[in-house]
């Protein structure tokens, strides 16, 4: 059995093993986000995850409109903050320096607090907190967007006439 020395990639080795441990629960969670039922009260409708994926820009869109339509700013916020949260989906397919990672696990809480304070004007909404698709989405983004960021960023080639500018 060779000696393990000061030098020896078992640590690298052992942490990029937990690294791709972390990536792969993240993509599960965030993968199983889109089959779960949409709430407690039906467990029959399944794929609540996946219909807000594709309902969520037509919301945006809908929110925007008759905010400006009625004069209401929170409509139109609520439609940002549904784009920003929605678009956070792509975001996993990026590997974002620090501040965009940031702003990638972010997102969903954004569209959180969006639809719990803006989607009803009078008051408080549980529509986001009763969404059970929520939660694994959110962990999900967030695993997987830090698991990237201890990841080594490709050297960038050096520019000659040869390699186009």
């Amino acid at each position: 059995m060779p000696a393990i020395s000061p030098t020896s990639d078992l640590p690298k080795k052992r942490s990029s093993r937990g690294i791709k441990t972390i990536r792969g629960i993240g993509i599960l969670s965030f993968g199983s986000s889109f089959l779960v039922p949409a709430n407690l009260s039906d467990l029959s409708q399944i794929g609540g995850g996946f219909m807000a994926f594709i309902e969520t820009p037509i919301w945006a869109l809908i929110a925007a409109t008759k905010g400006i339509q009625e004069d209401h700013w929170q409509g139109c916020m609520l439609g940002f903050l549904m784009v920003v949260g929605w678009a956070s989906n792509f975001y996993i397919f990026l590997r974002l320096r620090l501040v965009g990672t940031l702003f990638a696990v972010a997102s969903p809480w954004i569209l959180f607090v969006g639809m719990s304070f803006l989607e009803n004007v009078t008051g408080f909404s549980t529509i986001a907190i009763d969404f059970i698709p929520f939660y694994p989405w959110a962990l999900g983004i967030a695993l997987i967007q830090l698991s990237q960021l201890n990841k080594p960023r490709p050297q960038p080639e050096p520019r000659t006439i040869w390699t186009g500018f």
